[in-house]
């Protein structure tokens, strides 16, 4: 029976966080059932397709700082170790933004060392993030790329993706000649000005999907880029697969790429945003609840180090009543509100915990309530529900981003409690915009700013 290889190491790098990405932030799955459960859908196309799936390692961390060498190494030789030399092809979902210290692009990094263990012959497909960053050697490397169609992400377009690049690798197993071609723009965006619920991004990611329904193009995709990483290519680029029937891939490569140009001022943040005192006027005159700010510069899912109390320095500084913080990375603090579980005030500081750069708080603090759980990916993670002022604030000694209501809900009560809720995220995610009565990203300072101008590029061009 013909085997097909599949893995995962996946990392979205931020390389303005100070915080680094080590092995210790890496899940590491190596039993075959879990991995193969979590690529179901690939593993299924390939076993109703007769093959043998040999499964690797599936190493994911949270979006953080730039991965450390040795440890990125370690796990990326582990992975190519595991592909047996008599593979027929190798499947991988990478992230697409990993940037390691020495290194720079993770992927391709792995895809050169793949090469080098099975060859040029043998078809490798990847399934990406759509804010990847691609590097031109990267992508002369692999036989199939398709990046996900939906930000924020939803679940449905992950299993899409997974099921085109296997069938696609099947065909390359069986003989067919494929290519896959990059074109990159001079437009560099933040995630949260593609938002693909919205114009330009919704009518780009259309134009893709249409050009995917030409004869001959197996994938096409719009690759937002990751713009929270100093290189030289973190712009926008489009990639595309085509077999060999298709008579001219650079007209449709060529007509995606200028869409972008063409229409580069228009990329602008289709959600509300403001300054963080704007955000806190507007978020007040909705009667309704639960309504969401977002603390972008502090966002945890772009990378940053999810420390900064900045947010919290504001409400208490312009007396404001009400509002809930989920959360702020501070272990300092959970550990002084878990050595005494009997202790329910303390004076200290919290913020700036990780990032020195960050904003920090003294005051007094009420201890309500204290946790030990899973916060989504996120496991063991300390809590403790507090009270500064007339504000809330969930505080944890791990980086986790609350991107569900329900994770909110059950360290924090009903969210109507609250005036507003503060999250540490760009935009909101699905399960948290379902149910509220509105939101606002802030326009706050940190790791993940979304104002360019203040952010200094050294290796950009």
């Amino acid at each position: 029976m013909k085997k097909i290889a599949i893995g995962s190491l996946a990392q979205e790098s931020n390389s303005f966080s100070p915080m680094k990405t080590g092995k210790g932030d890496f899940h590491v799955l190596r039993d075959p059932g879990e991995i193969i459960g979590k690529f179901h859908e690939a593993a299924q196309v390939f076993q109703d397709s007769g093959f043998e799936v040999v499964s690797t390692i599936s190493a994911y961390a949270l979006p953080g700082g730039s991965v450390v060498k040795e440890d990125f190494v370690s796990l990326a030789e582990e992975l190519v170790d595991r592909i047996p030399p008599d593979v027929s092809g190798v499947w991988l979902m990478l992230h697409g933004a990993m940037y390691v210290e020495g290194i720079q692009s993770g992927e391709e990094y792995v895809l050169r060392r793949i090469r080098e263990k099975l060859g040029e012959n043998i078809p490798v497909a990847v399934c990406m993030d759509m804010h990847a960053n691609h590097t031109q050697a990267f992508i002369d490397r692999v036989t199939v790329v398709r990046g996900y169609h939906t930000a924020p992400h939803e679940e449905w377009d992950y299993e899409n993706c997974e099921r085109i690049t296997a069938k696609a690798l099947i065909r390359a197993i069986g003989g067919e000649k494929m290519k896959t071609v990059m074109k990159r723009t001079a437009v560099r965006l933040f995630g949260e000005n593609f938002m693909t619920d919205f114009y330009p991004a919704k009518q780009t990611v259309e134009r893709s999907e249409e050009i995917e329904q030409i004869p001959g193009v197996i994938a096409a995709t719009v690759f937002v880029g990751m713009a929270w990483v100093d290189c030289p290519y973190n712009t926008v680029s489009v990639v595309i697969t085509v077999d060999e029937t298709c008579e001219d891939v650079q007209e449709p490569l060529c007509r995606l790429a200028d869409c972008i140009t063409s229409k580069q001022n228009e990329f602008t943040i289709p959600a509300k945003n403001m300054l963080l005192n704007e955000a806190v006027d507007y978020c007040e005159a909705f009667s309704k609840r639960a309504f969401y700010i977002s603390d972008s510069g502090d966002n945890v899912t772009a990378g940053a180090a999810g420390d900064n109390a900045y947010c919290l320095h504001f409400l208490l500084q312009s007396g404001k009543k009400g509002y809930l913080i989920a959360g702020i990375l501070d272990r300092p603090f959970v550990e002084r509100c878990f050595a005494d579980k009997h202790t329910a005030r303390l004076y200290c500081a919290i913020g700036a915990a990780e990032d020195s750069n960050s904003t920090k708080v003294e005051t007094e603090f009420e201890v309500l309530a204290r946790f030990s759980s899973d916060v989504g990916e996120v496991k063991n993670v300390k809590l403790a529900f507090a009270k500064a002022g007339e504000n809330y604030l969930l505080v944890t000694d791990k980086r986790c981003s609350f991107t569900f209501e329900e994770q909110i809900v059950k360290y924090a009560g009903p969210l109507s409690a609250y005036t507003g809720v503060f999250v540490k995220l760009g935009y909101l995610f699905p399960d948290l915009v379902k149910n509220a009565a509105g939101y606002v990203i802030a326009l706050t300072p940190g790791n993940a700013c979304l104002d360019k101008k203040q952010i200094v590029y050294k290796n950009a061009t």
